[in-house]
């Protein structure tokens, strides 16, 4: 039964051909069959025999389908991650693209705020002259009147 079983691994695939299998084993069991005696222990062991290993064959079959339909799961959530994956690089770069910009307006920001502090200074200078001409125009007016 071992040689059988080796016999049948596909090595590039290294998956058993369950039909194949299932084909050559149970014939050699019903030939073994028809060389007994059905009235005896042996031929009612060998059909026993027979009857497990076309249940362990089918168990064997549906392995073989729940191993399908896993890999093609798997397959389409290596799809998925491969997808997300690059949205997430490309997220990565969106963000270092943003984060760039932001500094760049803050730098901005600090200079208008550092023109905006001297357009200050010179309009409070701007005002204090303002003041001392008035108060010079005001006094040499009553110099005047006098």
């Amino acid at each position: 039964m071992a040689s059988c079983i080796k016999e049948c691994i596909c090595p590039r695939a290294k998956t058993i051909r369950v039909d194949w299998l299932l084909q050559n084993t149970t014939s050699d069991f019903d030939v073994q069959g028809s060389k007994k005696r059905l009235g005896n222990r042996e031929g009612f062991a060998l059909l026993d025999k027979k009857e497990n290993m076309e249940k362990v064959l089918h168990q064997l079959s549906e392995i073989t389908s729940q191993i399908e339909t896993l890999q093609k799961q798997n397959a389409t959530l290596e799809e998925k991650n491969t997808a997300l994956e690059r949205k997430s690089t490309a997220l990565e770069k969106e963000s270092t693209a943003l984060k760039k910009k932001s500094m760049a307006l803050e730098k901005k920001s600090t200079a208008l705020e550092k023109k905006s502090t001297a357009l200050e200074k010179k309009s409070m200078a701007l005002e204090m002259n303002s003041t001392v001409l008035e108060m010079k125009s005001t006094a040499s007016g009553g110099e005047r009147a006098k």
